[in-house]
């Protein structure tokens, strides 16, 4: 609760910690409509990797009617590709590796009994490690490899209000700044053996969320979240050497989500939850592209 809307946090009475772990698996095939064997010889099979999850948080409600405070780390945004060897798209990828991850500290205050808003200042730490392949110049050279990695530490922050109609029904918004890492790291190509130092920026859009909590009864509880996702903003992927630049479009959209969901208490101790979520498309499949094949 801290994680998706920071107000929130008044409503929970006492010190409490929460701990998750888990793993990603992704499944991502490519359709080939027409290669030739130097183009490559397979459509890179399921490049979806497995990729290890893990979030906590801790909130502390200091005995106040009034404020609450917290802490959480979680993941922003991840991605784990393989793709096999001499694929058709090796020059865009063969191997991607991107976490994205948030320390947030925060502070909520009861500004009424019914409106709640809150705060978090997040240090956002992000890695990237990106493998392709290099063209041959002449047909009878091999073909070469390359890397572009680096991470960053940059700014951001969650705001959120929420606003309890009665013991039964609330209503939540909640706002996530944009974010720009900026991966300083190195390019690096062989056989040639060429490494040049590269400022990679990697656009994350901004999201805003709205949602509906409502109890029917004593057991039985729905949420209902719609929102926006400012993905237009990933326009560019920036890569920037010492004497050189080059923006990689990615012609990207904004997206709205919709996601329902419902809890069911089955005790005092223990209660049963479950969703589904949608997301509209941000990218056409004429524009996707391996390093980001987002469908």
């Amino acid at each position: 609760t801290l994680a998706y809307n920071p107000a929130s946090i008044t409503r929970l009475e006492g010190n409490q910690l929460f701990a998750s772990a888990g793993a990603i698996v992704s499944n991502a095939n490519f359709d080939v409509q027409y290669t030739t064997p130097r183009l490559g010889e397979n459509d890179g099979g399921n490049a979806g990797d497995t990729a290890a999850y893990g979030s906590m948080a801790y909130v502390h409600d200091f005995d106040s009617d009034k404020w609450s405070t917290g802490i959480a780390l979680v993941p922003l945004a991840a991605a784990a590709l393989d793709y096999n060897d001499y694929w058709v798209g090796r020059n865009q990828a063969t191997k991607v590796d991107l976490q994205v991850m948030a320390l947030s500290p925060t502070i909520a205050y009861r500004v009424t009994d019914k409106l709640s808003v809150g705060a978090s200042l997040q240090a956002v730490y992000s890695n990237l490690n990106l493998h392709f392949a290099v063209p041959r110049i002449l047909a009878n050279r091999p073909e070469g490899n390359g890397s572009i990695n680096g991470d960053d530490v940059l700014p951001g922050f969650t705001l959120g209000a929420m606003y309890e109609l009665s013991e039964r029904t609330r209503f939540g918004l909640s706002y996530q700044s944009e974010l720009e890492p900026k991966f300083d790291g190195d390019l690096k190509t062989n056989p040639a053996g060429l490494q040049v130092s590269t400022d990679t920026k990697l656009p994350l859009g901004e999201y805003v969320r709205f949602s509906v909590h409502q109890a029917m009864d004593e057991r039985w509880s729905v949420e209902f979240t719609t929102g926006w996702d400012n993905w237009s903003a990933l326009g560019n992927v920036l890569v920037d050497t010492d004497n050189r630049s080059a923006g990689l479009a990615t012609s990207w959209k904004d997206t709205y989500h919709v996601a329902w969901g419902t809890e069911y208490k089955l005790d005092n101790h223990w209660t049963l939850t479950g969703g589904v979520a949608y997301d509209t498309n941000p990218v056409s499949d004429q524009n996707r592209n391996a390093q980001l094949p987002v469908d």
